[in-house]
């Protein structure tokens, strides 16, 4: 149940263990958690590393606090939203990344076994039409009013 917590009893279980299980070294990582699929994806838009997402919404949230009138509190959807949009253009970041990289990551150690390069990952078709399922005008987020 708790996958990514489990400590292994012998060195033949670690070395069965699939490329993509040990892609983060972190062992708070909780994408692991996840249906296998699932789990490649979220590390494709690297998901499980907020950093980076962290990094583009805070100086939106700055930005929109310094332009709030004093004595008010910045409008909760805009924030909200900055948080939305973030996440998903780190994570579009990432992925157009890994595309275009696909081929020098796998010669790379650190980049090794990110899903679009190991054998049992992702494939591009796959991650063309979740890239474009976000362009579905029935999925969009629209700006608050």
């Amino acid at each position: 149940r708790r996958r990514h917590l489990r400590l292994y009893s012998n060195k033949s279980e670690k070395q069965n263990q699939q490329p993509f299980d040990n892609w983060n070294s972190n062992d708070s990582d909780w994408s692991k958690c996840l249906p296998r699929r699932a789990s490649l994806f979220v590390q494709l838009a690297r998901a499980h590393k907020p950093i980076g997402s962290w990094l583009l919404v805070l100086p939106c949230w700055w930005g929109t606090a310094l332009a709030t009138q004093p004595q008010h509190l910045p409008n909760l959807k805009l924030l909200g939203l900055f948080l939305v949009g973030s996440v998903v253009m780190r994570g579009a970041g990432c992925t157009i990344n890994d595309l275009w990289d696909r081929d020098i990551d796998g010669k790379v150690e650190r980049t090794r076994n990110r899903p679009l390069v190991v054998k049992d990952g992702i494939s591009v078709p796959q991650v063309v039409a979740a890239e474009e399922s976000f362009h579905d005008p029935s999925t969009k987020i629209h700006s608050p009013s």
